[in-house]
């Protein structure tokens, strides 16, 4: 949803010509949604890792490639 507002605004901006700080709204915009999505995203593996569904003794493996 902020990635829309964010488009939307950076169009509206450039159609009008807006100048000032007001430019700048859809650059915070995008950075807001950058973080929150980034955020998610943490929050997410977070999550799967406290209930188990990511496996605890694999992540202290040493994983080693073949070579053939």
């Amino acid at each position: 949803m902020l990635f829309y507002l964010a488009i939307v605004l950076s169009l509206i901006f450039r159609e009008f010509n807006i100048q000032g700080f007001w430019q700048y709204l859809d650059l915070v915009f995008y950075g807001l949604a950058l973080a929150s999505t980034l955020f998610a995203l943490v929050m997410y593996v977070i999550s799967l890792y406290n209930k188990g569904f990511i496996d605890k003794d694999d992540l202290n493996k040493d994983v080693t490639v073949d070579k053939k």
